[in-house]
């Protein structure tokens, strides 16, 4: 079970990786090109080549700006990525179509380009970049050679540089294909263990509902109330058990518990039983699933035994619970404004009361407390996984 929880988390931290990737790719090629090109642009101005310089200095501020909007998340990183794939395409062609300097930059753009754009946009994407780049540096090496254009480059480089090019696309795009393919169907196979966890977890609720339900039975038929007790009584722990799964069925993750909703559910099912009135504040936490359903099991058992003893002569009585959440340091009580001490004096040594410890020291720096203040008060402190992936 803990491999399949591990391996459930697996797609969103490969999506979170390819993103990751994709993020530096994209702010070292952004932070890059606004260097070089305005260095470049005034190099190009010093010597005359004013066209050029123009461009430079309209195409660095650009950069610039696609950059912090991406990083103040007005726009996304998929937009600022293909854009930042655009303005260089289109820096290398104007580089070689206008006249300037600066050729030994551009032959660095096209060494990188297309791992730049596989690394910027998807791979499909910068393979049709790619190919229409090939084909245009070919066009100019023939333009070049009828004397069509003025080339940035001899003939001899251009030939180089369409055929370097294109071997170096090739490779990318097997290497890339290569990765992409295997990450499809990795993630393919996560899919497949996360429906089948999710497919365990709705086993197990149905399972113990049946459980309940035999239980449920077997305590009709027993006349003896003592007896019958015993029976309802693990009916109400399995039923908390059960709502952790059925949590875990309706959420997206399978290692984290909503505490409001799932102690909220629990505390319903038990003022169907009751006539006290129960009064609750749990904060918005999420936890882990261990935690959760040690949680859950001992507010059971701690409103359960409320309900049992802390008003025996009244038909009506206040039950106050609470979860809060300070320095990832957990507290959650169980407070009614009972009989008290009698009440305390009544569970020492009874299962509830075990059960309850043995939960609480099973929690990590967890300690368990029962003082009796206008009533009796339960409290359990322990130490939340917050940081459930």
């Amino acid at each position: 079970m803990n491999q399949l929880w591990a391996a459930s988390g697996y797609v969103d931290q490969l999506l979170s990786s390819l993103e990751l990737r994709r993020q530096r790719a994209f702010i070292l090629t952004a932070v890059f090109m606004a260097l070089v090109v305005l260095i470049d642009s005034s190099q190009n101005y010093q010597n005359g080549y004013f066209l050029h310089a123009y461009e430079e200095w309209v195409m660095g501020p650009i950069v610039l700006l696609n950059y912090f909007l991406q990083r103040f998340k007005i726009i996304s990183l998929v937009t600022a990525s293909k854009m930042m794939a655009f303005l260089i395409v289109f820096q290398m062609l104007f580089s070689f179509s206008v006249p300037g300097v600066g050729e030994e930059i551009m032959l660095f753009w096209i060494a990188t380009l297309p791992l730049i754009l596989v690394l910027l946009i998807e791979l499909k994407d910068a393979t049709k970049v790619n190919i229409a780049i090939v084909i245009y540096l070919a066009g100019v090496a023939l333009s070049s050679q009828l004397e069509w254009v003025q080339a940035l480059f001899s003939l001899e480089v251009l030939v180089q540089v369409v055929v370097g090019y294109s071997l170096f696309t090739t490779l990318v795009y097997l290497i890339e294909k290569s990765r992409s393919d295997y990450e499809d169907k990795l993630a393919e196979r996560m899919q497949e263990r996360e429906v089948l966890l999710k497919e365990v977890h709705h086993r197990v609720k149905n399972n113990m509902q049946l459980i309940m339900s035999l239980l449920g039975l077997q305590a009709a038929s027993i006349e003896e109330p003592k007896y019958a007790k015993m029976f309802l009584d693990n009916i109400d722990r399995l039923s908390a058990m059960s709502l952790v799964h059925e949590s875990i069925y309706k959420a997206e993750n399978f290692e984290k518990i909503n505490m409001q909703s799932y102690l909220e559910d629990i505390v319903c099912h038990l003022q169907r039983v009751t006539p006290h009135k129960i009064e609750y504040r749990f904060a918005p936490l999420v936890l882990d699933m261990k935690t959760a359903m040690n949680l859950g099991l001992i507010l059971n058992e701690a409103v359960t035994n409320a309900i049992e003893h802390a008003y025996p002569d009244r038909n009506e009585g206040i039950i106050t619970l609470s979860l809060d959440e300070s320095d990832k340091i957990v507290t959650m009580t169980v407070k009614d404004y009972g009989i008290g001490m009698s009440t305390l004096n009544k569970l020492e040594g009874n299962l509830g009361m075990t059960l309850m410890r043995d939960l609480s020291n099973s929690l990590v720096g967890g300690k368990f407390t029962m003082a009796s203040r206008e009533g009796l008060e339960v409290s359990i402190v322990c130490k939340g996984d917050f940081d459930v992936s």
